[in-house]
């Protein structure tokens, strides 16, 4: 998958953003580039996770320099156990460290794409960077 911006009649050059053989599209389902009101971009695209009919993800990316390079993609998810315990301690980016000792790798970085998107409902949606083995499979977005 490439992406490429139009400015008035001319193209920037294209980037890829993802190289694979496993991504899904179908009539309902295609890959789609949103900005962001800071100026991000985000993609998203469908990946086979199995051999299942249905067996696929929804795969999240993000540019901040106009799409001439893309994040490594993560999986939009519905686990909310990666952010505070209370809705009202809730940012738009919310971080985790295993421990407060120094010689950290990484921080866990969750997006609550609620906030992000001004989404309503129940159900919080959340792309959630470094996120190792502690993320509930079952709430992965398919």
């Amino acid at each position: 998958m490439r992406y490429a911006r139009l400015d008035g009649d001319t193209w920037s050059a294209p980037s890829t953003i993802v190289e694979r053989r496993d991504l899904f599209v179908n009539w309902a389902d295609f890959p789609a580039v949103i900005v962001t009101p800071s100026g991000r971009l985000l993609v998203h695209w469908l990946q086979r996770s199995g051999n299942g009919r249905y067996a696929y993800d929804v795969r999240v990316a993000q540019s901040s320099d106009r799409g001439k390079t893309w994040s490594p993609d993560t999986v939009l998810h519905t686990d909310a156990s990666v952010l505070p315990r209370r809705p009202r301690a809730r940012a738009s980016w919310n971080y985790r460290l295993a421990s407060c000792a120094g010689g950290v790798d990484a921080v866990q970085v969750s997006y609550h794409m609620n906030r992000l998107q001004r989404l309503e409902g129940p159900t919080d949606y959340v792309v959630t960077l470094n996120a190792g083995a502690g993320l509930l499979t079952a709430g992965i977005v398919d």
